[in-house]
């Protein structure tokens, strides 16, 4: 006798106690049936990731299981082998109950009643779960182990009742299934037929590789090694794309990249993946403003990063092109590519020129002006030196420094050098000054890339 009831454990008595539980750890989306000894000790007798039992009921010819959410029903044997003997058009089979010949079955989405007869029937069909193969794919023959007649259908959506092709035997033809991304198989098998194994040869379509993402970082050179004392500081360069979480399953090297400080160098990293799987190689092209051809930097890199030296291309404005290729998985003329351009990005290796200074003392105070132009990025900063005293900023003529060409004017009283230059002694005491008639002024200035010069002229 047995007791059958839809929750997550169900229990029924029998010479041996059975039990199932969807609540498992070791079975998270499935569940598992224990079989408890009259001692009570526990046996794992039967187990699936992919159905969760609903109810048990003993017969005797196996334990009978009903399940979802594919609607089907097992007959599972003392010694753990099962067989898969019905499959309700429903999404829960959740419910036994005794007929006359055999058993009626209840079903939930929807609720139905199915009768499950006592003897075999005279054809039974076995149909198997759809099977993805990534990408649309050609299909190949039909390996059976087994004297079942084996039928096969496919189609794009994963659904089988939605467009897919009609059941064709298969009769080891390789093109009984039309190119598709799924397909499935049913096994129709006859009285003393079995089927042991069947395998679906298929090739997936070549997709041509994606380019991800590109970042490039001037002024930078990758590093595979660690830095040590007295090195060059070690910086990383990332993906904007790592500050919003966004990560590529099928491209695990997307972390920082190790690398240093290196004005002489520009490094591009990029992200890539491959629907199929294949390995890639990259060529690095680069562009700059105003031209019209892509000028190759470096071909068939395996690596997902290039450091090339900045003297390569001259101070100005380009982009960087990468496209990725599966030419090494694949045939001369089968291969595919993908590619992606950069963002813009500057390259400015050149300093800043200072000219035009001029400087007079008037009544005690020291003025001077002088201009300081860059041919490729924006003033960022500008500091004076007077007689060799500490470095001071001094800010543009419009206070705001953002152009390729700044002008400069500054007021320095004479009686702040003696302080300055106490405050720079470590005794407080101000070197003794030879010539007051005569003044050294050092100017220094930055451009946005750090790029720095440094003029003086003498002022008496």
């Amino acid at each position: 006798q047995g007791v059958a009831v839809a929750t997550a454990t169900i229990t029924i008595i029998t010479p041996g106690s059975v039990q199932a539980s969807n609540s498992n750890g070791l079975i998270p989306d499935g569940s598992q049936i224990d079989e408890l000894s009259p001692q009570g000790a526990p046996r794992k007798l039967w187990a699936s990731r992919e159905d969760v039992v609903y109810a048990l009921h003993s017969t005797p010819q196996g334990l009978l299981v009903a399940t979802g959410n594919r609607g089907k029903i097992y007959r599972v044997q003392e010694n753990g082998s099962y067989a898969d003997v019905a499959r309700a058009a429903t999404g829960q089979a959740t419910s036994f109950a005794r007929a006359p010949d055999g058993f009626y079955v209840g079903t939930s989405n929807t609720g139905r009643l199915y009768k499950l007869g006592a003897q075999p029937s005279a054809q039974g069909n076995y149909l198997s779960d759809v099977f993805d193969s990534g990408v649309f794919s050609q299909f190949g023959r039909v390996e059976v182990t087994g004297n079942a007649t084996l039928y096969v259908r496919s189609g794009n959506v994963e659904n089988p009742e939605r467009n897919w092709s009609e059941w064709r035997k298969t009769s080891g033809d390789p093109s009984a299934a039309p190119a598709a991304r799924f397909i499935q198989w049913k096994a129709v098998l006859a009285p003393g037929s079995q089927v042991s194994s069947v395998g679906i040869n298929y090739l997936p379509v070549n997709i041509a590789p994606v380019v991800d993402e590109i970042a490039v970082e001037p002024g930078a050179r990758a590093t595979q090694t660690t830095a040590q004392s007295g090195q060059p500081q070690q910086i990383s360069i990332n993906f904007s794309s790592a500050q919003n979480g966004l990560s590529y399953a099928q491209d695990p090297a997307t972390g920082p990249l190790p690398a240093v400080r290196d004005r002489s160098a520009v490094t591009v990293r990029w992200a890539a993946h491959d629907d199929n799987g294949d390995d890639m190689i990259f060529d690095v092209y680069v562009r700059g403003d105003g031209e019209q051809n892509w000028r190759l930097l470096r071909s068939r890199i395996t690596e997902r990063f290039y450091s090339f030296d900045s003297i390569r291309i001259p101070d100005g404005g380009y982009r960087i092109r990468v496209v990725a290729s599966d030419a090494p998985a694949h045939m001369l003329g089968d291969a595919l590519s993908g590619e992606r351009e950069s963002d813009h990005f500057i390259v400015d290796t050149t300093p800043p020129v200072v000219n035009q200074i001029k400087g007079s003392v008037q009544s005690g105070v020291l003025h001077a002006t002088f201009t300081a132009t860059d041919a490729t990025s924006p003033i960022a900063r500008a500091e004076y030196s007077l007689d060799a005293s500490r470095w001071q900023l001094v800010e543009p003529v419009g206070k705001l420094s953002d152009s390729l060409t700044e002008q400069y004017e500054l007021a320095v009283p004479l009686s702040a050098l003696t302080t300055n230059a106490a405050q720079d002694e470590p005794n407080g005491t101000p070197p003794p000054v030879t010539n007051t008639q005569e003044h050294i002024l050092t100017v220094r200035v930055y451009d946005r890339y750090e790029n720095v010069t440094a003029a003086k002229t003498i002022v008496r």
